[in-house]
This record gives structure tokens, C-alpha cells and sequence, in this order.
């Protein structure tokens, strides 16, 4: 709640290739397809989901 108040998700948000920030969705979408019974594969993988903000 502070970063909010003092502005600084908005600005970091900004500083994305994407130039905003993730929807709760976006991500829950991510979460339920990699622990739904679909992915029988993947194991222990670092995924980082950041909208390009960690390349830019």
C-alpha cells in the first residue's frame, strides 16, 4: 500500500516495454496453466513474468 501512495508502481509500470502493469488475471492465467493437469512436463522452471521490464 505505501509503494501505491507514493506512486511508485505507476512508475515503474511506465518503465515497462508494456508501458503498464500487469492484470491479476494475466497472471492467474499464467499460475492455473502451469499447475493444471495439462502441463505433465514442466518441473522447476524460473519463469519470470514481467511484461519485458527485466530485458528493457
Amino acid at each position: 500500500e505505501k509503494a501505491k501512495a507514493l506512486g511508485f508502481l505507476e512508475e515503474l509500470a511506465k518503465a515497462s516495454p508494456l508501458g503498464r502493469g500487469a492484470e491479476p488475471t494475466e497472471i492467474a492465467e499464467w499460475v492455473l496453466m502451469t499447475g493444471g493437469p495439462k502441463n505433465t512436463y514442466m518441473t522447476g522452471e524460473n519463469v519470470i513474468i514481467s511484461g519485458g521490464y527485466v530485458y528493457a
